[in-house]
């Protein structure tokens, strides 16, 4: 009898900390082949911070405190930080955010809109980004997934929902969830 793979093991195994670090790991072992002490040197850098990525072994903050705000347009580029953000806004517009090796949560429960349709792209590479929407929204995803993906099956679409979030962008070695 074969042993199943958890969903937790599957889930761990395509985190952004788990494909960068693996790839340096790899990129580490490569070097090793042609013997010569600056490869050797820079082979053993790269295995030992492969590790140290993998076994989650941070000397940074592992997450940063939700913070709000009232902006209507989100415009956001985010390279190797955490992003927590809220938005209360009444008018909320919609935007652009762009994640390199970050990671975080975009809490929208409490944002309102006068619009009926609302445009947001969302760029991950090497990147995690939980979306939380409000229960009166319903999404909808055409996103570019490469060793990636957009998981939008949490979402339950309110039948009486009188706002559509356009949810567009790619997912790069990274993820995209939207839950309600």
């Amino acid at each position: 009898m074969g042993r199943a793979i958890s969903r937790a093991a599957i889930t761990t195994m395509t985190t952004p900390r788990f494909i960068f670090g693996f790839f340096l790991l790899l990129l580490g072992i490569a070097a090793l082949i042609g013997i010569s002490i600056i490869k050797f040197v820079i082979a053993i850098v790269l295995i030992i911070f492969g590790i140290r990525i993998l076994a989650g072994w941070k000397t940074y903050p592992r997450s940063a405190p939700l913070s709000s705000t009232s902006d209507e347009i989100l415009n956001e580029v985010v390279i190797l930080s955490p992003f927590n953000k809220s938005f209360t806004s009444s008018h909320f517009e919609g935007g652009k955010l762009v994640l390199i090796f970050a990671g975080g949560e975009l809490d929208l429960t409490k944002a309102d809109t006068e619009s009926a349709q609302i445009q947001l792209e969302v760029v991950a590479i090497f990147s995690g980004l939980k979306i939380k929407l409000p229960k009166a929204w319903r999404v909808r995803t055409r996103g570019v997934a490469i060793v990636g993906g957009y998981d939008t099956q949490h979402a339950e679409a309110d039948p009486d929902a009188r706002v559509t979030l356009d949810l567009t962008g790619a997912a790069i070695f990274g993820g995209v969830e939207v839950t309600q």
